[in-house]
């Protein structure tokens, strides 16, 4: 039986482009609240919380399935064959109450104690930014 998730933490850092047009964030969500933190590098560009759907927690876990998202353990790190595509970084961290029941990133080359994060990631991004109100217009760019 997979334990229940009790808090998700998904966190997208973006590729490194100019400041105007940077953007990552940390979406944080439970039963009580999502909070949403947009920054461009070292700046806040918004904090905000709202309360959550009331079935959000199953929602999260059915959606976790659906995208197929697994942590898998990392390999040693190899050296690279193919140069990076500046694409962004997703990571997932899930708790079941104070345990956390996984901690995956899709970075190549983050340390061990990562998992690397499999599964259609950005469809499952896009499906949890929904929840969030507003969220295309605090991700605007100039």
């Amino acid at each position: 039986m997979t334990p229940k998730i009790t808090r998700l933490i998904y966190r997208y850092q973006g590729a490194s482009v100019p400041p105007p047009y940077h953007r990552s964030f940390a979406l944080t969500v439970d039963a009580e609240r999502i909070h949403l933190v947009i920054t461009s590098y070292d700046e806040t560009l918004a904090d905000v919380e709202q309360e959550p759907a009331a079935d959000i927690m199953l929602q999260l876990a059915q959606w976790i399935q659906d995208y197929h998202l697994v942590a898998m353990p990392r390999q040693a790190i190899r050296p690279a064959l193919s140069a990076d595509t500046g694409a962004g970084i997703h990571s997932l961290m899930l708790y079941a109450g104070q345990q956390k029941i996984m901690d995956a990133s899709t970075a190549k080359h983050a340390d061990s104690t990562t998992a690397i994060l499999t599964g259609d990631v950005e469809s499952f991004a896009r499906q949890l930014t929904q929840c969030v109100d507003h969220y295309e217009t605090y991700m605007h760019t100039p």
